[in-house]
């Protein structure tokens, strides 16, 4: 009887099948790497009941904790928030920025009596440094890969970094 109810889906299960059996072959290396993943899930997964049995209690003691640091992440926020046009910026320089740093290093690491022979002579430009329109002709924020492919200003070129808003 169990059989009988069963030959509907045996019926629909035969593409199935007969597709794996095609593929079987080909599945059978990734299948084996797989083996140590499932080994792996096997001793997280025989760790968990542990795991909540630590974590619960620590997890309660820390309810009024959380309650406190609300205010604090409201206001935290955002700064957070501001961080994603910058940190969009940088990544999109990356390299730039690693060659600077790597530069900057090496001829810091000579030096004499007063010190590194590397001065530095920092300033901000009130109109770049405020938002308005800035009083040098180059483009201080270049494009992204620009120590490869340098490209002189071109008026409309400058990127602004807007705030977050997701």
């Amino acid at each position: 009887r169990a059989l009988r109810t069963a030959q509907p889906l045996v019926g629909e299960a035969r593409p199935l099948v007969a597709d794996l059996r095609r593929l079987g072959p080909s599945l059978a290396p990734a299948l084996d790497d797989l083996r140590p993943v499932a080994r792996s899930a096997r001793a997280v997964v025989a760790g968990l009941p542990a795991l909540r049995a630590a974590a619960t209690p620590t997890l309660r003691a820390a309810r009024p904790a959380l309650a406190a640091a609300g205010p604090l992440l409201d206001r935290l926020e955002p700064a957070l928030a501001n961080l994603v046009p910058i940190v969009g910026y940088l990544s999109q320089r990356r390299r730039t920025v690693s060659a600077w740093f790597a530069n900057t290093a090496g001829i810091g690491a000579r030096g004499d009596a007063k010190g590194s022979y590397v001065r530095f002579n920092i300033f901000v430009e009130p109109g770049t440094g405020f938002g308005g329109p800035g009083a040098f002709s180059s483009n201080a924020y270049t494009e992204p890969g620009d120590a490869a492919d340098n490209q002189p200003y071109r008026a409309g070129a400058y990127p602004r970094l807007q705030p977050f808003r997701p």
